[in-house]
């Protein structure tokens, strides 16, 4: 089966599916339950942030998000905060799909980028 995703912002017409994202129950060790740990930095400045859904354009659902702390303080370097792919989507092709457009969106869109990107 073929992925097809885009990246989308959290809006008034997406936020209740956002909102039915969920990991499994063996992963939310790692992290909150995933829309509250998010609300914070959707909301923050996009100066500070890059905060997307993966959405999936044949279902028109979303499939996850990623949350990009942006250091603008001219060391080059971003941080991902939050990597998420729904557990109804894990082992499907969907997280090389979105590692894609991140890599794609740290090459084109992020500003200030100079020495790379950091996971957690």
């Amino acid at each position: 089966m073929a992925v097809h995703v885009e990246f989308r912002t959290l809006s008034a017409e997406n936020v209740d599916a956002f909102n039915s994202l969920r990991l499994s129950p063996d992963q939310y060790h790692a992290m909150a339950y995933p829309p509250m740990a998010t609300w914070y930095g959707f909301f923050q400045p996009p100066s500070t942030h890059f905060n997307r859904i993966f959405w999936d354009t044949c279902l028109d659902k979303p499939v996850g998000m990623v949350q990009i702390s942006l250091n603008t303080n001219g060391e080059g370097e971003h941080f991902i905060e939050r990597f998420l792919i729904d557990e109804r989507y894990q082992r499907k092709g969907y997280g090389r799909a979105c590692i894609n457009l991140i890599f794609a969106a740290v090459r084109n869109d992020l500003p200030g980028l100079k020495k790379g990107i950091k996971l957690s």
